[in-house]
């Protein structure tokens, strides 16, 4: 087999040992001069090609340099590389993020899709590629070649997907007569690695393209596809414990989980925490609905923006006793809402959170949420972020702990001016908690709107409400109260 270890452009490269480059080029641009760009200072390139599909930016401090690909095709016909990125310890992260269709197409006999490496054999700096997508509801990424698609050279690490987020497609078609889809070239004090955390991979390659060869790591986040495929001594995929040449297809998992099962697009979902009615998920728009659901567990959602939406009455247990909270947001600016008559109940056996946030929370207008017998009722991560923040709006609560009702957000909005606690308190910032007047931990609390007062007539006295510098009063038998019951003297 005849294996390509070094493209020009890597050569070149080689030479200029200890510096970045970036390495992109696309043949179908109309005039030859641009058709190829090579990059090694920092300087934010908005517009690589002049056709506002390929920008990239570079962000000093993470050591990142972020490449967006938007419907953007990428063309090589030469013994090179389409796209390639070689760190030095300024610059050790490629973020390729996918907007829309794309596409790398390495069209020439010995053009390779993608190549990724660290400056020299046995440098203590590695180099990390990871695509992902902006939108994983629209974003989609095909490459395709005549040899190998995708090169690791020295310490080198491709992943496909975020650690949160949805999947994304990738399909990879080779039509090389016997390169490998994957390969890592390299000494052996030299690590390459492979992940897929999210991303539906799917394979074209005939019996003679190994999928992985020279790579001392694979880890795959979904289920293998493949009849009879799998993953062999985490470095390689295998079938009858021999290196797998030919088709492959990985489908990952929603971002949803019910106890420790994953939903997966294509599979009936019936984990045997879920004790009545059904548990559903839209990932166009990131929303896990629940329909009259009674969960005897957890159920957690690993997105950013993601929804949880209440149908009907709604209840979580932990008769198992165990410490999970029973609804987990992972990912920024979460949402729990539901219909105007839907109700979310949380017993946690006095073992568990009720409800988590790892970067924010705002819990919409429903009729009523519950939470009983946990450690913490609603709580979120101790940080500071513009984002960690909990906001409230027309839910009545009912909250009962052992430790805290609210805390670890970094500020907590009231939306409504309407909804008053049943005790006097206030959010602090410094101790991330609810505390009361004098500044104790609140461990139980309910939030509603204060019942009206009807406006009456009786006999000498006149009853009724009125305002006086923007605060609501009643008035009663002579006697002055706040909406709270408070006598103002």
């Amino acid at each position: 087999m005849r294996k390509i270890f070094l493209s020009l452009a890597a050569l070149t490269v080689a030479v200029a040992a200890n510096a970045f480059q970036l390495y992109i080029q696309n043949t179908d641009i109309a005039d030859p001069a641009k058709r190829s760009v090579s990059i090694s200072t920092a300087e934010d390139v908005p517009d690589v090609f002049g056709d506002g599909k390929v920008a990239v930016t570079f962000y000093a401090a993470d050591k990142i340099v972020d490449v967006t690909l938007n419907n953007a095709t990428l063309k090589g016909t030469n013994a090179s590389e389409v796209l390639g990125f070689t760190c030095d310890e300024n610059f050790q992260y490629i973020y390729i993020h996918l907007v829309g269709k794309n596409a790398i197409i390495a069209d020439g006999g010995s053009t390779t899709g993608v190549l990724l490496q660290s400056p020299t054999t046995g440098s203590k700096t590695s180099a990390v590629m990871y695509f992902m997508a902006k939108d994983p509801g629209t974003a989609s990424l095909e490459i395709s070649g005549k040899s190998i698609i995708m090169q690791a050279n020295y310490n080198a690490t491709f992943c496909f997907g975020d650690l949160i987020g949805d999947a994304f497609p990738v399909t990879i078609t080779t039509t090389s007569a016997n390169q490998p889809v994957f390969y890592g070239s390299s000494a052996s004090i030299d690590k390459q690695y492979l992940t897929f955390w999210m991303a539906d991979l799917t394979v074209n390659a005939s019996e003679k393209n190994q999928i992985t060869m020279g790579y001392e790591s694979l880890y795959v986040g979904g289920e293998i596809r493949t009849e009879g495929v799998t993953v062999k001594d985490n470095k390689t995929f295998a079938k009858n414990n021999v290196e797998y040449a030919g088709n492959l297809s990985i489908v990952c998992p929603y971002v949803v989980k019910v106890g420790d099962t994953w939903m997966y697009p294509d599979k009936e979902f019936t984990p045997a925490e879920i004790k009545e009615g059904s548990v559903s998920y839209d990932k166009a728009t990131r929303t896990v609905t629940l329909d009259n659901v009674t969960i005897d567990g957890p159920l957690s959602i690993s997105t950013n923006k993601a929804v949880i939406y209440l149908k009907g009455k709604n209840k979580f247990t932990n008769t198992t006793s165990k410490t999970d909270e029973r609804i987990g947001f992972y990912g920024d600016a979460g949402q729990l809402n539901g219909d105007k008559d839907a109700t979310l109940e949380i017993n946690g056996n006095d073992k568990c959170y009720g409800i988590y946030a790892t970067d924010g929370l705002e819990i919409g207008s429903f009729k009523n949420l519950t939470i009983d017998a946990v450690l913490k009722g609603i709580v979120g991560t101790p940080m500071v972020s513009e984002k960690d923040v909990l906001k409230l709006n027309t839910t009545p609560m009912d909250i009962k702990t052992t430790q805290a009702a609210i805390g670890e957000f970094d500020n907590l909005i009231m939306a409504s001016s309407a909804m008053k606690w049943s005790v006097a308190a206030t959010y602090s910032t410094s101790s991330k908690t609810l505390v009361d007047a004098d500044n104790n931990v609140i461990k139980e609390i309910k939030l509603d709107k204060p019942a009206a007062l009807e406006q009456i007539a009786n006999g000498k006295t006149a009853n009724g409400k009125f305002i006086r510098n923007g605060q609501l009063y009643i008035l009663r038998d002579g006697k002055t109260f706040t909406v709270t019951g408070q006598e103002v003297k």
